[in-house]
């Protein structure tokens, strides 16, 4: 990686790395992006919710049903995966971007889940896990009524 400084080009000195580290680490500020910021990340996830779910969505591009799989263990859910990159026997890689291998991303769902009604599909490479909220997380409506005096 360089930086470029007053037109020149160098490359950052471990000391320089170090040097900006502290400076997020005292301000918060960042000075570049963090693996998280840059995508490195593996795979990128969504996560919203509403009354009656949380949702996670996981992008699995190249990803077939049987190489992922999808745990959840009281309030974390686990999507675990592999792909093999493959090219033909006499060819030599020019230039790669996609990684092959395993990942592991585990997420802790702040909210009570009705364990039993979780359910996983995966189309055009987007896994989307449905976490039922339980009902002790969805909201209840309560009857105001008058007092008797």
């Amino acid at each position: 990686m360089f930086d470029r400084c007053n037109g020149l080009m160098f490359a950052p000195s471990a000391l320089a790395r170090e040097v900006d580290e502290m400076f997020e680490n005292l301000t918060g500020a960042a000075t570049r992006p963090s693996d998280r910021e840059a995508g490195r990340v593996f795979p990128p996830l969504n996560i919203w919710s509403d009354e009656k779910a949380v949702y996670v969505e996981a992008a699995l591009p190249g990803f077939r049903l049987e190489d992922v799989e999808v745990t959840l263990t009281r309030q974390d859910l686990t999507i675990k995966g592999k792909r093999e990159t493959t090219i033909p026997e006499q060819a030599q890689w020019v230039h790669r971007e996609r990684a092959g291998g395993e990942f592991v991303r585990t997420v802790t769902i702040g909210e009570p889940l009705d364990h039993d009604k979780v359910t996983a599909t995966m189309t055009n490479g987007l896994l989307l896990v449905t976490l039922p909220k339980s009902a002790v997380a969805q909201p209840r409506r309560i009857t105001v009524n008058p007092a008797n005096n």
